[in-house]
């Protein structure tokens, strides 16, 4: 009745080559971002969403206990995800295409350069 997808709790290739911070912090520990998706997440404000991931992470940094360390780190994720969307916003308004669809050097050269941030 249980297979092996069912109890994969991280993909390390994806968490370590995924260009995207917020694909590789889906990859990692997947149990416990599904709970958080289906619980947390989704009750947050929809309108607002640097808050509804500032309250996910605040719950998940609670899950891990009370060190002032996982809460610093674990809110910094809202930020990162914010900053990684105006960027990609940013460059589908420059050229117009999203980044996955630019081709020639520029597409490869700024995908590379997602990657290694």
């Amino acid at each position: 009745q249980w297979d092996f997808e069912s109890i994969r709790t991280v993909d390390p290739w994806g968490t370590e080559v995924g260009r995207r911070f917020r694909g590789g912090l889906r990859r990692w520990n997947m149990t416990v971002q599904w709970w958080l998706a289906a619980y947390v997440h989704r009750r947050g404000p929809r309108n607002h969403p640097m808050l509804r991931n500032a309250w996910t992470m605040l719950a998940s940094a609670y899950w891990h206990g009370l060190h002032g360390g996982q809460y610093l780190s674990f809110l910094t994720v809202p930020l990162w995800l914010a900053a990684e969307a105006a960027a990609e916003g940013a460059l589908l308004g420059y050229f117009g295409v999203p980044l996955e669809n630019l081709g020639g050097w520029k597409g490869s050269a700024l995908r590379g350069a997602q990657w290694f941030l």
